[in-house]
């Protein structure tokens, strides 16, 4: 499977380095998909809270599989950039705008990624009355 990842990662870049080249801006679009059955998420234990988290069926969502499409959620991908190398960040990402918020709602955190650039708030809230 980690495989599979890997050559469908190097296919979108590949496919996206002419777009890239010709207009000095490039974006890569790919999905990751679960080979096989996906495993059902399991109960998650509480031992904090738990007359307030117990009420609800919390699962562990480490791997979190779409059952329709088999697509894999909160997937990060890093582009590698050596030290001391310059990155270009096209005009229109450089400013920041609006504030990025987690929220722990229902004893878990929503959502399970953000992307926070620099300059840019990051907003913890507990929705919980915990």
């Amino acid at each position: 499977m980690r495989r599979f990842f890997c050559v469908l990662l190097a296919v979108a870049l590949l496919a996206a380095a002419p777009l890239a080249h010709g207009a000095g801006w490039g974006n890569v679009k790919g999905k990751f998909l679960y080979d096989g059955t996906p495993p059902t998420p399991g109960a998650l234990s509480i031992t904090k809270d738990k007359e307030y988290c117990g009420k609800f069926s919390l699962v562990d969502e480490r791997l979190v599989v779409n059952p329709d499409n088999k697509g894999i959620a909160n997937v990060v991908v890093m582009l590698y950039v050596r030290r001391g190398k310059k990155v270009n960040v096209h005009p229109d990402l450089k400013k920041a705008s609006g504030s990025v918020e987690l929220d722990n709602n229902h004893c878990r955190f929503d959502p399970h990624i953000a992307f926070v650039r620099t300059g840019q708030e990051l907003v913890i809230k507990n929705s919980d009355t915990i």
